[in-house]
């Protein structure tokens, strides 16, 4: 799935004086509105996906009667976000404008601790200030809201597809201070209620950080958590473990990687192929399609259809990017683009294709590209899921080639796919993500001791299976492993 666009970790660096708080007046906010509006009609191609046009159309009359006299980019934000979300895509997303996002970014105060949620409860993964005091408690309350008011109301303000709930949960985590900062206002201390290990409430006040300083130390722990491309054999059980944490090729390329991941499994003659995704929020549908290739028992079509919708290109006026890029979004070249795309063609298992059981580790982060591989495989009988319910649409999404349109007078920033996905699945009730053949929920416990739950889950799965096949009793030890891992393969 390509795109023009990438979110990642911030760029920490300071930004030009702005006045965060500058007022806007209630006649240019009505014609951000109205802007946005004719841009989604000539262009989104999944507008109407999972709303009727009726209740497209009441989301944007809810936004103009929200509007008020002078309001700053943060109050704008509250009333667009409803718009954005309610297109039920996970490719559509707010994002501010560059200016808001550059002081988020360097000055604005936010709240300083990373949070896991999990069953709508919230918990403290690693922390700037008193890692020691607070790494791995609950927090009940934050300045008087209740936890799961706060999970309640900061959720609704991401993007996911369809009635797909898992993605928003992973990406609340991530953004968790800037929702806050965006939707519930500043506030230069945090007065938290909390309880570790069911001892008894405490309660601690924490001042909040600047954001360069939090971001800095987050994305220090997230490059160290960050995985590469890799493969690796166990032995007990007999099992080759494909993580796969992208569908691009950066440092590594992914081809050339795959294909010589697939040699190796075919020489080990391991008996069973974990692959996984969790965290892997997509990239190009050829090298997912790819992927299927090197495990399907018979030919297959991944797409049913790709349509794009583009009407006009009056929101070239609004679009951010270069000239050359803007070449590829001609609507005759978008629908020849789709008409050729190798998803829509047959595709025949490779050679060397795996033919043992394969699982796919999954969670909300398994998005885009990488949650239409789990539809499709998943509903082939292919693969069995393990973890979550996987962060995109089981049916398809909205994507191919995205851009970042900014609305004239407050400069909010609003994402914008251009290609409507249907996978060929066979059910299409599902109106969420692919659900976890084996559902395995993560505890704080094992995230802070750096236990993988669902990996040592499924590893006990396969040891059971491959006991039963060998019709030989073998007691079920959780860690009694032995590995040899390839790392990356270029």
């Amino acid at each position: 799935m390509l795109t023009l666009f990438a979110v990642g970790p911030p760029t920490i660096a300071r930004c030009d004086p702005w006045n965060v708080d500058i007022k806007y007046s209630a006649r240019e906010l009505h014609s951000d509105i109205a802007v946005l509006k004719k841009i989604y009609e000539e262009v989104h191609p999944g507008l109407y996906r999972y709303r009727p046009a009726a209740e497209i159309e009441q989301l944007f009359d809810n936004a103009g009667s929200s509007v008020q006299p002078n309001m700053t980019e943060r109050e704008f934000l509250r009333v667009l976000s409803p718009v954005v979300t309610g297109v039920q895509c996970v490719h559509t997303v707010l994002l501010g404008s560059n200016k808001l996002v550059a002081f988020e970014n360097s000055e604005a105060r936010l709240f300083p601790l990373r949070v896991k949620v999990l069953n709508e409860r919230l918990w403290v993964r690693d922390s700037c200030q008193a890692p020691g005091t607070l790494t791995g408690a609950e927090i009940l309350s934050i300045n008087g809201d209740s936890a799961i008011s706060l999970i309640r109301k900061l959720v609704v303000h991401g993007s996911a597809d369809g009635e797909n709930r898992s993605h928003k949960y992973r990406t609340l985590e991530r953004n968790f201070a800037s929702r806050y900062w965006r939707y519930l206002g500043n506030t230069d201390a945090f007065d938290i209620r909390y309880r570790k290990y069911d001892a008894e409430e405490k309660y601690i006040r924490l001042n909040a950080g600047i954001s360069g300083e939090i971001g800095a130390c987050i994305s220090k722990r997230e490059r160290d958590l960050s995985r590469p491309l890799s493969l690796e054999f166990l032995t007990d059980p007999n099992v080759a473990v494909l993580t796969l944490p992208t569908f691009l090729s950066g440092t590594t390329n992914f081809p050339r990687f795959l294909k010589k991941s697939f040699s190796a499994i075919s020489e080990q003659n391991s008996e069973a192929l974990v692959i996984d995704l969790r965290g892997n929020s997509g990239g190009f549908d050829e090298y997912a399609i790819l992927l299927m290739r090197y495990i399907a028992h018979k030919p297959f079509r991944y797409f049913r259809t790709l349509a794009t919708t583009l009407k006009s290109q009056s929101y070239l006026e609004y679009a951010t990017g270069d000239s050359l890029s803007r070449l590829f979004l001609r609507p005759g070249l978008l629908r020849f683009m789709d008409r050729w795309h190798p998803g829509l063609k047959f595709q025949r298992p490779k050679r060397n294709a795996y033919t043992g059981p394969v699982y796919a580790l999954v969670d909300g982060g398994s998005a885009s590209t990488a949650a239409e591989f789990c539809a499709f495989s998943q509903s082939t009988g292919r693969v069995k899921l393990v973890g979550e319910e996987c962060g995109g649409g089981y049916q398809g999404d909205n994507a191919g080639q995205i851009r970042i349109v900014s609305l004239p007078n407050s400069r909010v920033r609003v994402t914008l796919p251009f290609t409507r996905y249907e996978i060929a699945v066979l059910d299409n009730t599902n109106r969420g993500g692919a659900r976890p053949d084996y559902f395995v929920e993560s505890k704080i416990e094992d995230l802070i001791n750096g236990v993988d739950t669902e990996r040592e889950f499924l590893l006990e799965l396969i040891r059971g299976e491959q006991s039963r096949d060998s019709s030989m009793f073998t007691p079920l030890i959780l860690m009694s492993k032995t590995s040899t891992k390839i790392g990356e393969l270029r």
